[in-house]
């Protein structure tokens, strides 16, 4: 676990290096109104969605700041949605007996996995919400231990709305000041207490049953 988080918060700083040292390619790319290379960025934000580690957050800041909050928000949630079943697919046809044999092995991932199992939906909808487990990381398990695609990509792309809007709106708004960052993390908030206060009201009458 210690190896996965340095080996994330290495590509990080690198990727963070890379767009420092090429600040100005990306600031005369960011005002060029030209679409014709659309298709290319498309495939290559799918790209960096895929690659475990790499800040998409970032990432989805600096399309919207080239396409603005709807045309970058549409592309960064249709690429990231798509990097995600990518990821589900690879691991789960190279890797599913590899799973199941863990199952077999582990006692404490099998009661992890069972107790995942029950709720599917709502904590992969959290996790994508709160996004403190890096992406890559729930994409892997789905695909590995075989989580349901059609709740897995149903909860993926309703979770990544809330936290691809607000990427792409503070990359749209980067150059008017602090008040659209506050404005961006205000509504996040609001959907972040809204997904909890459902949960909880879903949870309580599932006890009540």
């Amino acid at each position: 676990m210690n190896y996965s988080r340095w080996t994330f918060a290495v590509i990080n700083i690198i990727v963070v290096l890379i767009l420092i040292l090429n600040w100005k390619e990306l600031l005369i790319w960011l005002k060029d109104d030209d679409y014709s290379f659309f298709p290319l960025v498309f495939l290559l934000v799918v790209l960096l969605a895929v690659i475990p580690g790499i800040p998409f957050g970032l990432v989805s800041g600096i399309i919207g700041a080239k396409y603005g909050l709807i045309t970058g928000g549409v592309l960064n949630l249709v690429a990231s949605t798509i990097a995600a079943a990518i990821v589900y697919s690879l691991m789960y046809k190279l890797f599913k007996d590899w799973g199941i044999r863990w199952l077999e092995k582990s006692t404490q991932l099998r009661r992890i996995d069972s107790f995942l199992r029950k709720r599917i939906f709502w904590s992969i909808l959290t996790a994508r919400l709160i996004p403190v487990m890096p992406a890559a990381l729930i994409n892997l398990y789905a695909g590995v231990f075989g989580l349901q695609f059609k709740i897995f990509l149903t909860a993926t792309i309703l979770g990544k709305i809330p936290f691809i809007l607000v990427s792409t709106y503070v990359g749209d708004n980067i150059q008017s000041g602090a008040n659209e960052w506050i404005m961006a993390i205000s509504i996040y908030g609001v959907f972040l207490t809204i997904t909890y206060i459902v949960y909880q009201l879903i949870m309580k009458r599932r006890s009540l049953r």
